[in-house]
């Protein structure tokens, strides 16, 4: 294969090499989008495919591009600066040093997949301003909710969590809420072109050199260039409304989710300072940008409530006794589903696979904590040992001991939901590594 010599061709010739993208975040259409498709003359469905196989790094200049300055827009139009996505399902980005050809920033669709999955458990707690009911769950569910999304994390290398309803408002809240934090973190990488190219180009430099540490001051200065573009710095504002608010969450939410990544052993990069100090850091320069603390407060006041759930899930995550408990009775109480749902598909000559596979699909798609793995784990286990002979009777059934053809029948299921297209990430390597499957 020839070598990319420009930021173009390296974007095109890496997507080219990624397996395709599946759906990005919805398993079907809103309401909103049902009403776009009707007026397109296009079925729902179609277009939510074609919505999850758009380039998202594209969407999200396309998303800045009002708030970029000209010398900006005309590096992206040229070419010098070009930027795509990859399907590698690290959340991450990067970017390439092309010489004078110019630079690629690849932004990994695995880092909208997570930055989404932990936005959708957050929305929960998203109500209208005139809703009379209160949130479904506690903060506290959700901070317990969102820790398994870490822990699952760190096992499978899979952003997973609970596929609960949400409402449309919710939905869009979420969202949002992404589409800012991913929006800072792509205008972050672009502040290390700007730097690259010329330190006097970025707008940024008088307040970075007085509020930074030599040690990480080019990934200081790309977060100050970020966060110039981000919120707009460029215009005069006057007042400040609802987007602002929602702009500086998005710069904190993706920060928040950084910082609790170091501290389950994410190895983010040796260049980037803690996101504690990047934190404290971002804050002193819009506490600068404020002429009264009001301002101040309110525009902050959407991230303050997310940084005390965040300090609450760095807690969960420090400190997993906290829940030991909940969490064994979950696992006992999951795996209870599994053995009468085994049991009722297990008995007739041929298993039934159908009931089994949409049962499993239920069971598992409101989200299980990690305890939940490691009983399935011994259970898979169990399985391996009866295929190679040295489990003659049951797994499931307490003392009672079963028939060897039963215990043939539950191995088919199992083996047949581990090599389906629809199971649950984490719980797919789980089996495909127990069963001795290759792994996709």
């Amino acid at each position: 294969m020839t070598e990319p010599r420009t930021p173009r061709q390296f974007i095109a010739q890496l997507q080219k090499s990624r397996p395709p993208r599946s759906s990005l975040f919805i398993k079907e259409p809103s309401s909103r989008m049902v009403a776009m498709a009707g007026k397109m003359g296009v079925p729902p469905k179609k277009l939510l495919k074609q919505f999850s196989k758009r380039d998202w790094a594209k969407h999200l200049v396309r998303h800045l591009r009002p708030r970029f300055p000209p010398e900006l827009t005309e590096l992206l139009d040229n070419g010098f600066i070009a930027v795509g996505d990859c399907t590698d399902t690290t959340p991450d980005t990067q970017v390439k040093d092309f010489g004078t050809e110019g630079y690629a920033i690849v932004f990994n669709i695995g880092l909208v997949q997570f930055l989404y999955r932990i936005a959708r458990v957050l929305s929960t707690r998203f109500m209208p301003l005139d809703a009379k009911e209160s949130p479904a769950q506690g903060i506290e569910d959700t901070a317990r909710f969102i820790s398994e999304i870490f822990w699952w994390y760190q096992q499978t290398g899979h952003a997973f969590g609970p596929d609960y309803e949400i409402t449309e408002h919710q939905i869009h809240a979420a969202s949002q809420l992404c589409t800012e934090a991913e929006a800072f973190l792509l205008a972050h990488e672009i502040g290390h072109i700007i730097s690259d190219l010329s330190e006097s180009a970025n707008p940024m430099v008088a307040q970075i050199q007085h509020n930074c540490s030599e040690k990480h001051y080019e990934e200081y200065s790309a977060d100050a260039y970020g966060l110039f573009i981000a919120m707009e710095f460029s215009k005069e504002w006057t007042t400040l409304d609802v987007k602002d608010y929602i702009r500086y969450a998005g710069i904190e939410f993706s920060l928040q989710i950084f910082r609790v990544l170091e501290q389950v052993g994410f190895d983010i990069s040796t260049s980037h300072p803690p996101a504690e100090n990047r934190l404290n850091f971002i804050r002193s320069l819009m506490k600068e940008r404020f002429a009264t603390s009001e301002a101040w407060e309110y525009i902050s006041s959407f991230s303050s409530s997310i940084e005390k759930l965040f300090s609450r899930i760095v807690e969960i995550i420090t400190n997993p006794d906290i829940y030991a408990e909940k969490y064994e009775k979950q696992a006992m109480s999951v795996l209870l589903e599994v053995d009468t749902l085994f049991e009722a598909c297990s008995k007739g000559h041929t298993p039934d696979y159908i009931t089994f596979y949409n049962g499993l699909d239920a069971i598992f798609s409101g989200g299980y904590s990690h305890k939940v793995l490691e009983r399935v784990a011994k259970l898979v286990y169990d399985f391996s040992n009866l295929v190679n002979g040295s489990t003659p009777y049951h797994v499931f059934s307490g003392e009672m001991k079963v028939p060897y053809w039963r215990n043939i029948q539950k191995y088919k299921l199992l083996l047949g939901y581990a090599t389906s297209g629809n199971i649950p990430p984490p719980m797919k390597i789980l089996l495909e590594s127990a069963l001795r499957l290759p792994t996709q």
